[in-house]
């Protein structure tokens, strides 16, 4: 009744929005800036206290080297000056380096993440079309056999009856003779 091979094979009603719907997923593929509702919202305090550690350590260590000046009767001349100066550049390349460190660490996770939930919407998409379309193919395949069986019995019932027609005819014959 009806049934057509383009009605089972995603036809009409089926739409791409249907089988990879959600954010960062779009008919083309992976969108990358889905990444940001992946990222740890506790980074930037990791970041903070990393930073704040470095720093804790850089003043450590420029006390130190105030301690030994003072020991050595340097303290305050240009040698500190220097050292002062490379100490700070140091710790400001130590902080740098620590933080882009984590944030990049922090994104790859992130991206890694959003990857993967991409693959498994594709996976559970995929899943479901050809669910769909095993499902209208089966179904496109039973109402044939259906409307197969109803050609083949309407075919043998008019066989049927001209075949006791005949029969009868032949009695009628057989009795009048």
């Amino acid at each position: 009744p009806g049934y057509t091979a383009g009605r089972f094979a995603g036809g009409p009603g089926y739409t791409a929005g249907q089988f990879g719907g959600g954010p960062g997923y779009t008919a083309e593929g992976f969108d990358p800036t889905s990444v940001s509702q992946y990222m740890n919202p506790y980074e930037d305090a990791v970041v903070q206290q990393a930073l704040a550690d470095v720093q804790r350590s850089g003043d450590i260590a420029q006390t130190q080297a105030d301690a030994q000046g003072v020991a050595s009767g340097a303290f305050g001349g240009s040698r500190q000056g220097v050292q002062r100066a490379e100490m700070g550049r140091n710790l400001l390349d130590t902080q740098a380096r620590t933080a882009a460190g984590l944030r990049s660490s922090g994104y790859q996770s992130a991206m890694a993440q959003a990857q993967q939930a991409f693959m498994d919407q594709q996976r559970r998409a995929q899943g479901e079309a050809q669910f769909r379309t095993q499902s209208g193919q089966q179904a496109f395949e039973n109402a044939q056999r259906r409307a197969q069986a109803q050609a083949q019995f309407g075919t043998q019932s008019q066989q049927q009856a001209f075949e006791n027609a005949q029969r009868r005819a032949q009695a009628q014959a057989q009795f009048g003779t």
